[in-house]
């Protein structure tokens, strides 16, 4: 009897201890990741849709930034939502110069992509998703081949 209740102690002990490394090494690794929202459009409906990530964290914000238009430019990783641009993009530029963000993507930003809602709309989703993602930006300027394209005040900037 004394053996058997020593044992489920024992058992008990053990799967507690167990869990306490497990959850004290999730803790102290999650501190190296960002989570980081996408947005895109559904397939089925057209509405917005969210993507969380968790992205390794950069040494600096310029390459986080990158980092992070990078992925965006991918596409979703879940295959009912609309890639932005055409699988070919490629950013060429992305830098930071104070709070404004330049980024420019290769010509092959202009292609269609089926089903998507217009260039226009991409541009705005691009902007979007890195004005939630990164608060320190106050302007965004998207360039497709070294032109830039639909230039627009951000709201939450007023450099007039």
């Amino acid at each position: 009897m004394k053996s058997s209740s020593r044992l489920y102690a024992l058992i008990c002990a053990g799967i507690f201890f167990g869990s306490l490394i497990v959850s004290a090494a999730s803790f102290f690794a999650s501190g190296r990741f960002d989570r980081q929202l996408f947005f895109y459009e559904s397939y089925d409906s057209g509405r917005l849709c969210t993507e969380a990530r968790r992205s390794a964290r950069r040494g600096s914000i310029d390459s986080s930034i990158r980092a992070f238009v990078d992925d965006l430019i991918l596409g979703p990783v879940t295959n009912r939502l609309r890639p932005l641009f055409s699988e070919e993009t490629r950013t060429e530029f992305c830098f930071l110069d104070g709070k404004s963000l330049y980024v420019g993507l290769s010509k092959d930003a202009l292609h269609a992509v089926p089903g998507n809602s217009g260039l226009r709309r991409n541009v705005a989703l691009l902007r979007k998703n890195i004005m939630k993602n990164f608060t320190n930006i106050d302007a965004i300027y998207v360039y497709i081949d070294g032109k830039i394209v639909f230039e627009e005040k951000n709201p939450s900037s007023d450099h007039s």
